[in-house]
């Protein structure tokens, strides 16, 4: 019997472009630079293809420079608004508090960003416990197994009780099964058409379906 489910928050439990439209309007109020003309598909490319958000979006637009980057960047990691997770992550999290099954959050992306998105999301009240992987150093982000191993700790659960769910083929899985955990894709999103590997042990379309796996 699984005894938790841990959870990637950008894309799995809401649409993180959202989020960077926030700060692209944000950037646009406080500097001399129009963003307007950047699109969600802008953004989701950029993310997907890039470790380089923030100076492939000013480039776009042609605005790029060093310390525009850098204001961009803080504005990213500070920002106060409201965005709405999705409704079957709404649902599900309320399923497993229903059946009692312990909730986190493994994330990987700048540490006091991600704390921000949660922040933001409200999800620091919802789960169990939230695990930026950056805190243990870049190159012990996922997919490295050190990340899963950190969270099986802070949940003090073994990995092969732990149904671990993302959407990232390429990021969300890896380390997850080395440590003996369950693996669920979830198929959708800026990921959805990059194929499963042998790291993935079930793919869904909805968070719900953890329902009858739990």
């Amino acid at each position: 019997m699984h005894r938790a489910v841990v959870l990637d928050m950008d894309n799995t439990l809401y649409d993180e472009s959202l989020y960077f439209e926030g700060v692209l309007r944000k950037f646009s109020m406080v500097s001399s630079v129009d963003c307007g003309s950047i699109t969600r598909d802008d953004i989701s490319a950029a993310i997907r293809d890039s470790t380089d958000v923030w100076g492939v979006l000013l480039k776009r637009v042609g605005a790029y420079t060093r310390q525009r980057q850098e204001e961009i960047f803080d504005i990213y990691q500070t920002i106060d608004i409201e965005i709405p997770l999705y409704r079957d992550a709404v649902e599900a999290i309320e399923m497993l508090k229903r059946k009692s099954i312990r909730f986190g959050i493994l994330t990987n992306g700048p540490v006091e960003a991600q704390r921000n998105k949660a922040r933001c999301l409200r999800l620091d009240d919802l789960c169990d416990t939230i695990v930026c992987a950056r805190m243990f150093g870049k190159g012990l982000e996922k997919p490295h197994k050190s990340a899963f191993e950190a969270m099986s700790s802070c949940l003090n659960i073994p990995g092969e009780r732990i149904v671990f769910v993302g959407d990232n083929p390429k990021t969300d899985f890896g380390g997850a099964r080395e440590i003996g955990g369950h693996t669920v894709r979830l198929m959708r999103g800026i990921y959805g058409l990059l194929p499963s590997d042998g790291s993935v042990d079930t793919e869904i379309h909805s968070l719900m379906e953890l329902d009858g796996m739990l």
